[in-house]
This record gives structure tokens, C-alpha cells and sequence, in this order.
């Protein structure tokens, strides 16, 4: 089995176009998707030390035809009060993340989403129309957990 077919977010998701539908079906597939993540990390890191720094990419096109690219980047933080505050900046980030790049890209976008991030369950939608006069839709969920307390290695 190849990486490309081993990826846990290599899926279609069917939601609702009723925002509390669409995140009771997103609630509902968190812990399977947040399991195959896990056991995706946890292969990828198998053999490294998570206390050193470490970058890794790889871009290839997947059955589908769309084009992906993986990073890993293991980067030991210092001056840190808890792991907990590195997650909730990196949550922070990745939720902003897409709509700060195009700003910075200066185009005009509109992020509608429904606001529950409290339950690890993000989902948003994006639509820009950009400076050709195209319109650009992106659709994107997120699943978060935060897992306290040592190396989940040892978990598999």
C-alpha cells in the first residue's frame, strides 16, 4: 500500500447544507478521523526522536487527481508554559490560517462557518472571487483533540 492510499483524510464527506446537520455529521465521524490521523502520525514518527527538530515533504497526485503535499515538522519549543498552549496556538492558526493568505494575497473572501469550535469540530466555507474574475469556493473541516501527557507512540 502505497502513502498516498494510507492517508487519513482521503475521504468524501456528504453534509447537509443545514448548519446544525452539517455538524452533527461531522461530530459523528470526529473519532474515526481523528483515530486514522493518530495512526498516520504515529507511523510517520515511528523511528524519530520528538525532542529533536525535523522536516520532512513530499507533494505527489492523488487518485483522485488532486494534487497533495505532506509536511511533517518536528519543531521542540522553548520558553513554553504547557503543551496545551502550543495546541491552542496551532488551533488558532489553522483555523485563520486560509483566510489571512488571501488577505495577504489581497482578495476579498467571505468565511461562513458555524462557530463550534468548542467540540474540536471546525468546519468553514470559503468564497472569493479573484482579481481574473473568477470565483473560488473552498470547503474545509477540521477535527481537533487535544492529547495531554507523553509520547501516543506508546498508544499503538
Amino acid at each position: 500500500m502505497t502513502k498516498q492510499e494510507r492517508l487519513p483524510f482521503e475521504s468524501t464527506i456528504h453534509i447537509s447544507t443545514n448548519w446544525q446537520e452539517r455538524h452533527a455529521t461531522l461530530l459523528t465521524m470526529k473519532d474515526k478521523k481523528l483515530q486514522g490521523a493518530l495512526r498516520f502520525i504515529v507511523e510517520w514518527t515511528r523511528y524519530l526522536d520528538l525532542a529533536a527538530p525535523f522536516a520532512e515533504s513530499s507533494q505527489f497526485v492523488a487518485s483522485d487527481g488532486f494534487f497533495c503535499s505532506l509536511e511533517m515538522d518536528v519543531i521542540p519549543f522553548e520558553g513554553v508554559q504547557s503543551t496545551k498552549q502550543v495546541f491552542d496556538a496551532l488551533q488558532y492558526f489553522l483555523i485563520n490560517m486560509e483566510i489571512s493568505i488571501l488577505e495577504i494575497l489581497g482578495e476579498v473572501i467571505v468565511r461562513e462557518d458555524d462557530g463550534s469550535r468548542h467540540q474540536g469540530v471546525f468546519q468553514n466555507r470559503f468564497n472569493s472571487r479573484l482579481r481574473n474574475g473568477a470565483q473560488a469556493e473552498m470547503n474545509v473541516a477540521m477535527f481537533t483533540q487535544f492529547y495531554g501527557g507523553g509520547d501516543n507512540r506508546k498508544n499503538e
